[in-house]
């Protein structure tokens, strides 16, 4: 995990400094920047087709850049998606970039977030059994809850959450979300938005007692 971190690190500065000393690196990250910032479908999608042959490969990178550098709504990426790829293409490639996306924000919460959780835990009044920790609650938890993905990637690595629970979590996850936005259209709904957020809201807590019982149970035996 220190070599892991410490990539992180050289690979930080190394991009800090060739923004500051490269033009070319400088108006690349620039625009991307802008289009980000835009939060415009025809933008992204615009950004996607000016890549030729290489826009499969881009827009799988766009999407992990996005998540990790900006961990906001992800939904005009989505779009973009369905607007430059039609069809199962466009699906499977954005599952792929937001799983990949996931992953690497679980995999830097874990690096540079553990220490700080184990401090939270340690000032927590919770004492949880090994099979609760170890489990799939915590995972499905922060998946089902309406937390920004990249958010719930991070406090995953961060928490400990296992890597095979949360991994199959996340595919199931981004193909169940990603499915519900690609039906709309590419167009967006502030109504499915209201449904998916008390959908979520909802089965936290469901979910939450369910596992609470059953801990309880397993604690008493």
């Amino acid at each position: 995990m220190k070599r892991r971190r410490s990539l992180y690190v050289a690979v930080l500065m190394t991009a800090e400094l060739l923004y500051f000393t490269n033009e070319t690196f400088h108006s690349k990250t620039t625009e991307l920047v802008l289009v980000f910032s835009s939060n415009s479908v025809e933008s992204i999608s615009g950004f996607i087709n000016n890549s030729g042959s290489l826009k499969a490969v881009l827009s799988v990178v766009l999407t992990v850049f996005q998540m990790v550098v900006f961990p906001f709504d992800t939904k005009e990426m989505i779009f973009a998606y369905r607007k430059v790829f039609p069809g199962w293409g466009g699906y499977i490639l954005s599952v792929l970039g937001r799983v990949l996306g996931a992953l690497f924000c679980y995999d830097l919460g874990r690096c540079f977030l553990s220490s700080l959780f184990q401090r939270i835990k340690s000032l927590l009044p919770l004492k949880f059994s090994g099979r609760w920790k170890r489990g799939i609650a915590p995972a499905l938890l922060l998946r089902i809850a309406p937390l920004n993905g990249s958010l719930a990637s991070y406090i995953s690595g961060g928490a400990g959450v296992l890597f095979r629970e949360y991994l199959l979590l996340s595919l199931l996850w981004s193909g169940i979300l990603i499915g519900a936005y690609f039906l709309q259209g590419g167009y967006f709904s502030h109504s499915t938005e209201r449904i998916l957020t008390v959908l979520r809201i909802a089965s936290t807590g469901v979910i939450f007692l369910y596992f609470s019982k059953k801990r309880r149970r397993d604690d008493s035996s």
